[in-house]
């Protein structure tokens, strides 16, 4: 609980435009305060339009249990910043394709969950993740 005058940490997402669409994954558990002001502003407005999409993951993999790739969720759908890509087996190589079937990116998991910040163009994108024996292949539809 915060109380007037308390230290605290902050996480400026945007400041000073006219128009926001973006996305934020709170990179921890523990309780998050979303905080908007017009303070500072030469021109205010009486309108806001937010959207807020709230998502509960679990944290970790049962021991024993087998992660197969077509449980594996990518969020958010439509992608505006930040995708979260879980959960997925340490070492599961991760290839994103164009429309044209052009490699753009490859990489390898390292943990089992991955968040990332595509740096494309807007646009539908392939992800193909293989691990051993299985593959799958997902859409991602990147705005901006």
């Amino acid at each position: 609980r915060y109380t007037s005058g308390d230290s605290f940490k902050a996480s400026l997402i945007s400041k000073d435009i006219s128009s926001l669409d973006t996305s934020f994954i709170i990179p921890r558990a523990e309780p998050w305060y979303l905080v908007l002001t017009n303070e500072e502003r030469v021109i205010l407005t009486q309108y806001l339009d937010l959207s807020l999409r709230l998502y509960r993951y679990k944290i970790g993999v049962e021991e024993g249990s087998a992660v197969s790739l077509k449980d594996i969720e990518i969020m958010p759908s439509p992608c505006w910043g930040h995708l979260r890509i879980g959960p997925i087996r340490k070492g599961t190589k991760l290839s994103i394709f164009d429309l044209s079937g052009r490699v753009v990116r490859e990489f390898i998991a390292d943990s089992e969950e991955i968040f990332w910040r595509p740096v494309l163009a807007a646009g539908v994108y392939f992800l193909k993740l293989s691990f051993e024996h299985e593959e799958v292949v997902k859409k991602i539809v990147l705005i901006r």
